[in-house]
């Protein structure tokens, strides 16, 4: 996990690029990869990595692997080729490869549970390049939509996946909510925005198992994986996490809101609700 120095010093060096080279609401990572004069192409590598960074006599390439990202302006083709500009741009990265310290880099981004410190480094600069912080705010404030729906907006707003737009929405601290990531075994990892620790004086621990008539079931269950649309219900916290709230009329009432993820599992927002 980054430090929060750290974390802040990585997204300021990624909105300063951002702004310098591409200062529209999409950012033009291909202007900014012409610009440092790294060239990328894009092939069939089966499953061995999503993209590698190759330092070859003085300059950059980037290899990108089809097979995992779908097509080259998917929104996980945007992020993985701004992940290795994260390679380039961070300091001691880009001196690893060009020292020959470290072999050409492969990588596998938008993990989020990563406990390699680099990989972190490196999807914290891809999100920040892709959703500069002052236009992410900008926008959601412009935008009188609010939790999947306004993650949904996000992600086309910036042509970034869900997921990366929701762990922005969390991190960037929208609103009181809980992210909750599935994959096809079950629960995978969990984040919470600052104001929903601020709830309960700490990060919650949270435990489910989804019934059946539950946004989260329905959508991890639809037959059309690749749907646009989202599944809504009411939830409670205990129902989340026993050991802070007891069953009841005082036990906090939370909006439910799940999305399929195509094959990369599904994603649930926990947010208050006004009921």
């Amino acid at each position: 996990m980054l430090r929060e120095k750290r974390e802040a010093e990585i997204a300021a060096l990624a909105e300063t690029i951002a702004d310098f080279f591409s200062p529209s609401q999409v950012v033009d990572l291909g202007a900014i990869a012409a610009a440092n004069s790294i060239t990328f192409d894009y092939g069939a590598y089966e499953t061995f990595f999503d993209d590698m960074l190759q330092y070859h006599k003085g300059k950059f390439h980037i290899f990108l692997n089809l097979d995992k990202l779908g097509n080259p302006n998917s929104p996980r083709a945007r992020f993985t080729i701004a992940h290795e500009l994260g390679h380039f741009y961070i300091d001691e990265h880009r001196n690893a490869l060009t020292s020959g310290k470290v072999k050409p880099h492969t990588s596998m981004v938008e993990i989020y549970n990563n406990e390699n410190l680099a990989e972190i480094e490196a999807d914290c600069f891809a999100s920040n390049l892709l959703m500069p912080e002052s236009r992410f705010m900008d926008t959601c404030k412009g935008s009188k939509k609010t939790g999947m729906a306004a993650i949904l907006f996000l992600s086309d707003t910036f042509q970034v996946s869900v997921l990366s737009a929701a762990v922005n929405y969390i991190k960037r601290n929208i609103c009181p909510c809980s992210l909750i990531k599935w994959g096809d075994a079950g629960y995978q990892w969990s984040l919470q925005s600052r104001s929903f620790m601020d709830l309960f004086s700490r990060k919650v621990h949270l435990t489910y198992s989804p019934g059946r008539d539950t946004a989260t079931y329905k959508a991890l269950h639809q037959k059309d994986a690749y749907s646009l649309d989202f599944h809504k219900s009411v939830t409670t916290m205990s129902t989340w996490c026993k050991s802070i709230y007891p069953t009841g009329k005082d036990n906090l009432i939370l909006n439910e809101e799940s999305k399929k993820l195509g094959a990369y599992g599904g994603i649930t927002l926990l947010t208050l609700s006004n009921l």
